[in-house]
């Protein structure tokens, strides 16, 4: 091949390298891309979204007034994804979504979803109230369904009956694993001192998943242990 002959082909390879590049930013279809994306989600997790519509841009998409669609809607306001031309070789989307309970962030390659979620404890409107925030982190490979959680928190109070406990703060990790999370060792450094363990069994339907967790507490050196029964939707609680 003569010097003449390379300088062309690399021309052509430029010239359909452009216009691949603007076909992919300008027409096409991201908002395709996406639906198919949260339907992959929703087959694999088996948690329906509910959104009054979405908007697309060659850069992000929005959902707009999603619900999670669990016993009774859960509000999650809009859901932000950003994504560029180069997620479609990469497979790759970043997620945002937060309301005044909690801020959620993720990457979605492929299956993996490396996630950041904070709670705002505070924000819930409950008599028995805790103030503080907890933070999870880690990995989840949605279509094994097994993945990690690194639980850690703010310094914790909570107000039972109008008395004030010190929980301190929180610390432990989880595994989810064959459709059930594994609770280890989830421990509180306060005044009121919490180890708790034990699993949940995960349902398709979220709300019916059972449980059964262990919590230790210890208070001015007084000892006993609770016990968590039940589904999420209709807990039941004992103490020995």
């Amino acid at each position: 091949m003569t010097k003449l002959n390379k300088i062309n082909l690399l021309k052509y390879i430029l010239i359909y390298l452009i216009f691949t590049l603007l076909f992919l930013t300008f027409s096409y279809p991201y908002e395709i891309f996406i639906l198919t994306k949260i339907q992959n989600f929703t087959n694999a997790s088996n948690i329906p979204l509910d959104y009054s519509k979405i908007s697309s841009t060659p850069f992000n998409s929005t959902l707009h007034n999603v619900k999670l669609v669990i016993k009774n809607k859960t509000e999650l306001n809009n859901i932000k994804i950003s994504y560029s031309p180069l997620s479609l070789i990469t497979n790759s989307l970043n997620i945002k979504t937060q309301n005044k309970f909690f801020t959620f962030e993720g990457n979605l390659k492929k299956d993996i979803l490396n996630y950041n979620l904070k709670l705002d404890l505070s924000s819930i409107e409950i008599e028995n109230y805790i103030r503080g925030f907890v933070n999870i982190t880690g990995e989840i490979n949605i279509k094994k369904i097994k993945g990690t959680f690194n639980i850690s928190s703010s310094p914790l109070k909570i107000n039972i009956d109008k008395q004030v406990f010190n929980i301190g703060e929180l610390k432990g990790t989880a595994n989810l694993l064959d459709n059930q999370i594994i609770i280890n060792n989830m421990e509180s450094t306060g005044d009121l001192k919490i180890i708790a363990d034990g699993k949940i069994f995960l349902n398709n339907r979220i709300e019916l998943s059972s449980m059964n967790i262990k919590c230790s507490i210890t208070y001015n050196k007084n000892a006993y242990n609770l016990y968590i029964r039940g589904t999420i939707n209709n807990p039941t609680f004992y103490t020995r």
